[in-house]
């Protein structure tokens, strides 16, 4: 579970840090996109050792 967490949490938050700082994105409108990059990025992931553990 940890590793979702993780999948989750680095990803979205290293998208929406460079969004802020080399995009000029304010915080309000790069979390958000942050999260849902991180979300799609880790179920990926998870469908992926899914598929390769069977």
């Amino acid at each position: 579970m940890l590793w979702f967490l993780l999948a989750v949490a680095v990803p979205g938050g290293v998208y929406a840090g460079s969004g802020i700082v080399i995009g000029g994105q304010s915080l309000e409108s790069a979390v958000p996109i942050g999260i849902t990059f991180g979300l799609v990025f880790a179920v990926t992931t998870a469908v992926l050792k899914y598929a390769r553990g069977r």
